[in-house]
């Protein structure tokens, strides 16, 4: 099969025979991510400030600002990457849930992917754009 084949926006090329491999990668991810996001829910703030003086009260208030209460927090950033990362093996099952339900050629139910095939460009060229959409929303 030819690797251009694939090709999206950007450079991504992706054979359909990796795509559960890709998904298992980000679900990976996901799974990482899952004591981060307890602790972002849990923690991230000063609930008291140190020693009772004002200093003690700036930094707890600023602290708490970049980690979990102001606009653009850890919190916020680290909640937003779970949702790509979801979003991400969402597209991806989807991908392969449509290509699971073509017509299959020698080697299974990916085989209807095969070269050229002009449904399956397009949902590469759209997961290619979708991938970059991704990459720069905050």
């Amino acid at each position: 099969m030819d690797p251009t084949a694939n090709a999206a926006p950007g450079g991504l090329r992706l054979q359909p025979n990796m795509i559960p491999r890709l998904t298992r990668v980000y679900q990976e991810a996901l799974d990482q991510l899952a004591p981060v996001l307890a602790d972002a829910k849990d923690g991230y703030r000063i609930d008291q400030d140190a020693m009772g003086d004002a200093a003690s009260t700036r930094f707890q208030t600023a602290f708490n600002q970049y980690a979990s209460d102001g606009a653009g927090s850890v919190r916020e950033q680290v909640t937003a990457f779970e949702r790509r990362l979801r979003a991400t093996v969402d597209k991806l099952a989807a991908i392969q849930r449509d290509g699971a339900d073509r017509p299959t050629v020698a080697g299974g139910p990916m085989a209807g992917f095969g070269a050229g095939e002009p449904a399956r460009d397009r949902d590469m060229t759209r997961f290619g754009r979708w991938i970059e959409t991704q990459e720069q929303t905050p």
